[in-house]
C-alpha cells in the first residue's frame, strides 16, 4: 500500500504494542466507542481473570489484533462504523484461518440482537451476541458460552491428535 508520497509502506517495529500480558491472565479486547459500557465489559472479564484492553478506535483495534492472540473480543456491531456490514474489526476476525480464529471467543455486542440467540451468532458467525441492554447478565453470557466452546473444541482437538493431524 502506498502513502500520500507514493512511497511503499514498510513494517515499523516502533507501531508493535507493547502491552505486555500475565501467562496467568489470557488477553481480552473490547471493541466498543461507548466508555460506559467499556468500563462495564472490561470489569465483568477482568473479574473473570482475564486481562482485559478496551480501544475505540478501529485502527487501535487492528493494530491490537495484529501483534496479540485474545482469548476474547468483544465487539460492537457498529464499532467505527454505520453499517455492521462495514465492521472492519469483524471482516478483519472473519479473516483469521479456522486455526487461529478457533482459539478466540467471539462477541458481537448491539441493540438489535437478541441476547445468546444461538442462530444470530451462526448469522453473524460469532461465538455469541449480546443486546447492550443485557450487559448485567455479560458474566453469565461469557461464561455460558467460554465453557461451551471449551469443551466443543476440546473434541475436536482430541479428534485431530488422533487422526494425526496436530
Amino acid at each position: 500500500m502506498d502513502n500520500a508520497d507514493n512511497r511503499p509502506e514498510f513494517y515499523d517495529g516502533m507501531e508493535r504494542s507493547l502491552v505486555v500480558y500475565d501467562r496467568e491472565k489470557p488477553p481480552a479486547l473490547v471493541c466498543e466507542e461507548d466508555q460506559k459500557l467499556v468500563t462495564v465489559i472490561k470489569a465483568v472479564l477482568n473479574g473473570m481473570g482475564f486481562t482485559a484492553a478496551g480501544v475505540s478506535k478501529v485502527d487501535e483495534a487492528l493494530k491490537y489484533l495484529r501483534f496479540h492472540l485474545y482469548r476474547i473480543v468483544v465487539v460492537n456491531e457498529l464499532f467505527n462504523c454505520s453499517d455492521p456490514a462495514d465492521n472492519q474489526v469483524k471482516v478483519c476476525l472473519l479473516a483469521l484461518p479456522m486455526s487461529v480464529r478457533r482459539q478466540s471467543l467471539v462477541i458481537l455486542t448491539g441493540s438489535r440482537f437478541e441476547s445468546m440467540n444461538p442462530l444470530e451468532a451462526f448469522q453473524q458467525s460469532v461465538d455469541a451476541v449480546i443486546n447492550v441492554a443485557h450487559m448485567d447478565d455479560m458474566g453469565f453470557i461469557v461464561k455460558r458460552t467460554l465453557d461451551d466452546q471449551t469443551g466443543r473444541y476440546r473434541i475436536f482437538q482430541e479428534y485431530l491428535r488422533q487422526a494425526g493431524r496436530i
